[in-house]
């Protein structure tokens, strides 16, 4: 949430008139399909990636989840990690890393604020193994809000990601 009231107070303008300015007010379930697509080919290329790692015996470069271990032991954190992970972080984050930080630097083309809003984006996770990932997932993010100028398709691609991984967590950890 502290990145929401950065970007409020970066932009002076109030819930009300960011929301309206990153396209926040039109959800259109139709649309949908197209951060469908984008996650299944996004996965796809999880995969991939994995498979090359471990070919290559590139340990140091496997994805780790960017949730502590210790949030698994209790009941009471790990449904507040879930609700984080999969509802608070996703709306924050496409709102500061798309329509903050991307949407400053479009200006500049596509590709530029794509490349650095995605680097930034994957440095953000704080994981040498997910760096190559999640700045391939930071460009399709980008490219959601790019295509319809609203951030409803990356932060639904966000959230659906988010609970796939925490599912994925929670079935591990069982």
């Amino acid at each position: 949430m502290a990145l929401l009231g950065l970007v409020a107070l970066l932009t002076r303008r109030g819930p009300g008139r960011l929301a309206a300015t990153l396209g926040l007010t039109r959800f259109r379930a139709r649309a949908l399909w197209r951060p469908l697509a984008a996650l299944v080919g996004c996965y796809a290329m999880l995969a991939a990636y994995g498979a090359v790692v471990e070919a290559l015996d590139l340990s140091a470069l496997e994805p780790r989840s960017t949730l502590p271990e210790e949030v698994a032991l209790a009941p009471a954190t790990l449904a507040l990690a879930g609700v984080s992970a999969v509802a608070l972080a996703p709306l924050a984050e496409e709102v500061f890393y798309r329509g903050f930080l991307f949407g400053g630097l479009a200006q500049r083309g596509f590709w530029p604020a794509a490349i650095l809003s995605g680097a930034i984006f994957s440095a953000a996770h704080f994981d040498v193994g997910s760096l190559i990932p999640f700045f391939i997932i930071g460009v399709a993010l980008a490219w959601l809000f790019w295509r319809r100028g609203d951030l409803w398709e990356s932060v639904a691609f966000h959230v659906l990601f988010n609970a796939i991984g925490f599912s994925i967590l929670l079935a591990t950890e069982a």
